[in-house]
């Protein structure tokens, strides 16, 4: 049997935060500090030894939150008696959290919670969910992180009385499987019918600068769809993508193809970040990943573009007939630990440009931009106010690229 290299080193260095004082309204910069601060650097530590990638990247704080107070009242066999003054209680805090979000009792119990652009009915949500699924019905099965987190959903739509005017959604791992292109007739409808209706818009990590064949050939089949139901209306026209995290602005045509956006219609409102400060990102990054790659001995590559670089595992030599190759794993945790050092040095070197430094599971990427700022150039070029926009993200743990849009907008975490 050939022996197995198996590198499970777990060591994340004290991090020390930065004397320069950032504004706490600074939703750029929001997601870093949390990360820096030692009670989330404990929850990091303590969810990297409980949980796998695919448990882990779902571990949002406020829905966990709401799961121990849920399953403390299961345990007690009280959850059906009591559920109705428990869910007051909830539902005052979120109040209390929609009215000041710096310093309400909900913040000080979770310390990276999201700003709330609406009061969330988790009352209603509940009795709605509970109605169909009968949760307070049950002896032995408490109530489930995916459970909460459908509750919470719904809570967000029913807040949304007024409509929305625009969805955004993440693409990988959230419209389809990471690295593959979109391929569902089903979902594809859902969208169609929206649109109608609203502005969409996706907002991808994925940069391939403005080449809009690249991005047209991961979304296809979802143009296809759009070429037979929203063309004749002009529906067509609601529908964005933005690439790069916020670099690079595509729309579709009559033809259901993208075409770029020329950027003298929307670059003024995106921050300006000149040449050195990119390069200076990104020598950073790749500075820290040429160590992540000896420190850990690792079989992969860096891969550096325009306005990002990435940590992407080397292909390992297929032995079968076919041909067939396939990646070899960096460990999540390697992962982890490398996108804290990158930020750990970006904020010592304090580098105030927009960025995002994010786990995609598989691999690591940091962008000159974040999705923070896409939504932002989305709603100020659309002229939209901020509780009449949503996204839907898969990632919005502190080392996903979702988690800065939970300080500027509505959301909503689903899973592929």
């Amino acid at each position: 049997m050939k022996n197995l290299d198996i590198n499970t080193f777990d060591n994340i260095e004290d991090i020390p935060l930065g004397s320069s004082e950032q504004d706490p309204y600074d939703f750029f910069t929001l997601s870093d500090r949390n990360v820096m601060n030692s009670d989330m650097k404990k929850n990091i530590v303590q969810w990297n030894s409980r949980y796998s990638y695919n448990q882990l990247k779902n571990k949002d704080s406020l829905i966990m939150f709401l799961v121990e107070i849920f399953r403390s009242l299961f345990v007690s066999n009280c959850i059906d008696k009591n559920i109705d003054n428990v869910l007051l209680s909830i539902e005052e805090m979120f109040i209390d959290h929609y009215y000041n979000p710096q310093h309400s009792r909900l913040k000080y119990l979770i310390d990276d919670v999201g700003i709330f652009f609406t009061k969330l009915p988790i009352t209603k949500a509940f009795h709605t969910y509970n109605k169909k699924y009968r949760i307070t019905k049950r002896l032995y099965a408490p109530p489930t992180f995916n459970e909460v987190r459908h509750i919470l959903n719904l809570a967000q739509i029913l807040s949304l009385e007024e409509g929305l005017d625009l969805l955004t959604f993440d693409a990988d791992e959230t419209l389809y499987p990471d690295g593959h292109d979109f391929n569902d007739e089903v979902l594809a409808s859902y969208i169609s019918c929206l649109l109608k209706k609203m502005n969409i818009a996706i907002v991808t990590a994925a940069s391939y600068n403005n080449d809009a064949e690249k991005y047209q050939k991961r979304l296809e089949n979802l143009l296809k769809y759009f070429s037979k139901h929203n063309i004749k209306d002009g529906s067509y026209k609601n529908f964005y993508v933005m690439g790069g995290e916020s670099n690079y602005l595509f729309k579709c045509n009559e033809e259901a193809t993208l075409y770029s956006v020329p950027e003298n219609e929307w670059r003024h409102y995106k921050k300006f970040v000149d040449y050195d400060t990119v390069q200076e990102i990104l020598n950073i990054s790749e500075k820290c990943l040429e160590k992540v790659i000896k420190d850990f001995g690792l079989c992969a590559q860096i891969q550096r573009k325009e306005k990002s670089i990435g940590l992407v595992p080397n292909k390992i030599p297929s032995l079968n007939i076919k041909n067939e190759q396939k990646n070899y794993m960096i460990k999540y945790e390697v992962l982890e630990e490398a996108v804290i050092r990158i930020k750990k040095e970006i904020i010592k070197n304090k580098i105030t440009a927009p960025y995002c430094a994010f786990n995609g599971g598989q691999d690591l990427w940091v962008d000159v931009g974040n999705k923070a700022e896409g939504l932002l150039i989305l709603q100020k070029l659309l002229k939209i106010q901020k509780k009449k926009c949503c996204h839907i993200g898969d990632q919005f743990l502190h080392s996903g690229n979702d988690f800065p849009t939970s300080f500027l907008y509505n959301s909503s975490i689903i899973q592929i």
